[in-house]
């Protein structure tokens, strides 16, 4: 199977043929410069192409070598090959077909011959016979239809009007009567029943509140980060739990909580990770309040 070659991404003149590889199924808290790592053990890398989306990873990218062996050497290695707890999905790539624009034949120039014959025929046919006009209805015809008319009046004029409706008249006694105070329709009934209670605005925090020993709060996380993903970026630490908030639909919230072992690892997180950066976002980390993870 061959690679289809692709430009790399250099500022040099002269360009080199290279062979790609289509990289599926990565962590999405992989970079270029781990992607190009990964494969740097195969063969040289010559090109590496993460794909994104509003400057998200998307999961899969392009990496490019000098030749078509390297590039099958790298598909053998790690296709189906599990990364970060993912099975990677590793092949050659396959160029987009290009459509060439459709030629259309030029129209070919009419003869001057073709011209007069055309002018000829023209003249020769016979132009349109225009209509015949009617011819007048003799004054018995009229007359009958002006009596037929007559009758059709007559017969409209005898027959009865219908009632108008009169203007303010008043309603029925049973929409008059006013309904008894207290007594409430179905509709009005069951929207009370289905209304969701509002929620109590929560009371603002005094700075005297009891924070945890164990746990911290991290605010400022990327969207794409999950749990697994949050427990790795504290990995230099024993935590016993690692949870990012996510709302009714799935989506997170960019928060989370990680549990430590005791209150010296905690310090020495905040210390460490307070002001760090995580997919070009600065984490704010620092101790929980007692009440804040629930």
């Amino acid at each position: 199977m061959l690679a289809s070659p692709a430009e790399p991404m250099t500022t040099n003149e002269t360009k080199q043929e290279l062979f790609t590889v289509f990289v599926g199924n990565l962590s999405y808290s992989t970079d270029a410069d781990a992607l190009k790592s990964l494969f740097a053990p195969v063969a040289p890398v010559q090109d590496v192409r993460l794909i994104t989306r509003f400057n998200k990873p998307k999961g899969f990218g392009f990496v490019s070598f000098s030749t078509q062996a390297e590039a099958e050497s790298a598909v053998q290695s790690f296709d189906q090959k599990e990364i970060e707890g993912r099975v990677l999905k590793v092949q050659i790539a396959v160029a987009k077909k290009v459509r060439e624009p459709s030629q259309k034949a030029p129209k070919k120039a009419k003869r001057v011959d073709d011209e007069k014959e055309e002018t000829n025929e023209e003249k020769e046919t016979p132009a349109p016979e225009k209509p015949k006009k009617n011819k007048r209805k003799p004054k018995s015809a009229k007359k009958k239809e002006e009596k037929e008319e007559g009758k059709e009046e007559a017969q409209e004029k005898q027959k009865p009007k219908k009632k108008e409706k009169a203007e303010g008249k008043e309603k029925p006694e049973a929409e008059n009567k006013e309904k008894p105070e207290g007594e409430k329709t179905e509709k009005v009934a069951q929207a009370e029943r289905t209304k969701k209670p509002k929620r109590a605005p929560r009371k603002p925090r005094s700075p005297d509140a009891p924070r945890s020993d164990t746990i911290a709060y991290v605010g400022n996380l990327p969207f794409v980060v999950d749990d697994r993903s949050l427990g790795e970026i504290f990995s230099d630490f024993k935590i016993k739990s690692s949870r990012v908030v996510f709302n009714s639909t799935g989506r997170s919230k960019g928060f989370g909580f990680v549990e430590f072992y005791d209150k010296e690892s905690l310090l020495k997180a905040i210390e460490e990770y307070n002001g760090a950066k995580a997919n070009e976002r600065i984490m704010a980390v620092k101790q929980a309040y007692a009440d804040e993870q629930e």
